[in-house]
């Protein structure tokens, strides 16, 4: 890392961004979920959890981020995970009839 980038973007004056960036990947839930697949309703609805963590997880990331260090990448991805749960969601739902 350059430099720049190692310089800290947040006031964080108690140094506690790491213990923050460490709680959010440590709550990822779903790296050691056991996921149903005995049937594509639960898979989907496993899948579209996973998704919404995606999410909670790139928004903590934000805050962290810069905007001269890609921080509008995070939007991206976000919109894209966002886009992942609606594909999801109709399939669930095309299920359910």
């Amino acid at each position: 890392m350059t430099e720049a980038e190692k310089t800290t973007t947040v006031f964080d004056p108690e140094n506690e961004s790491p213990l923050y960036l460490r709680a959010l990947v440590d709550t990822r839930v779903f790296f050691e979920k056991k996921i149903d697949i005995s049937s594509m309703k639960e898979i989907l609805k496993a899948t579209i959890v996973a998704e919404k963590d995606s999410i909670v997880f790139y928004l903590g990331l934000k805050d962290f981020v810069p905007d001269q260090l890609g921080k509008n990448r995070l939007d991206t991805i976000i919109k894209e995970e966002m886009g992942h749960i609606r594909i999801l969601s109709k399939e669930l739902v095309s299920l359910k009839k």
